[in-house]
């Protein structure tokens, strides 16, 4: 989908489709490094695992960021329709008729 949209994702919208299991905000990435990193210092080898470090993630992390109001996941519904469409062909299709619909509404408004 994101090709065809010509969407670039930035973290929340990662997050949103599935592409990322965290969202850790750029001012807190210096803390999470210091915290995976002291915890990688205090830890054996058997006591260093998946689940704690999850937990040191999901610490900094936010659990639902803000998408921004111009997001293409805003209009899921949208893109749902047109891309439940059996092929490549009719996929574009129906992205163009949309497109054009979208167009003429705003023309209008």
């Amino acid at each position: 989908m994101v090709p065809l949209l010509g969407s670039r994702l930035d973290g929340a919208k990662m997050l949103a489709c599935g592409l990322a299991t965290h969202f850790v905000p750029s001012a807190k990435l210096p803390l999470l490094e210091k915290a995976l990193i002291s915890r990688a210092a205090s830890a054996t080898s058997s006591s260093c695992d998946l689940a704690s470090i999850s937990a040191i993630i999901d610490e900094y992390s936010l659990q639902q960021p803000a998408l921004n109001e111009k997001s293409a996941f805003h209009k899921m519904d949208v893109i749902d329709k047109c891309f439940s469409r059996p092929t490549v062909e009719e996929i574009l299709s129906a992205l163009e008729k949309e497109a054009t619909t979208t167009d003429t509404n705003r023309a209008d408004g």
